[in-house]
């Protein structure tokens, strides 16, 4: 398929720099066997623009049921 590496690689680097932000701003920490902790109180981010983190929260909700091959089938990215 024309553009999956790309599109791949984009997401992937789009992945990991959110995911080091998180856990860079304290809301993240890893432990043993690569396990994923959720800070309690999440900080507010005052740069992003309004309604941000609320739509992300919402969106989280949303997901939340599925595992992540399918959020991302549900988001147009058939195979990775």
């Amino acid at each position: 398929i024309y553009g999956l590496e790309e599109r791949i690689n984009r997401y992937r680097e789009m992945t990991n720099t959110t995911i080091q932000y998180l856990q860079d701003a304290g809301n993240l920490a890893f432990g043993d066997q690569l396990t994923v902790s959720v800070a309690e109180q999440q900080s507010v981010d005052t740069s992003s623009p309004e309604g941000v983190v609320k739509a992300a929260q919402r969106l989280a909700v949303l997901f939340r049921p599925y595992d992540v091959p399918t959020v991302f089938r549900m988001l147009g990215v058939m195979s990775l």
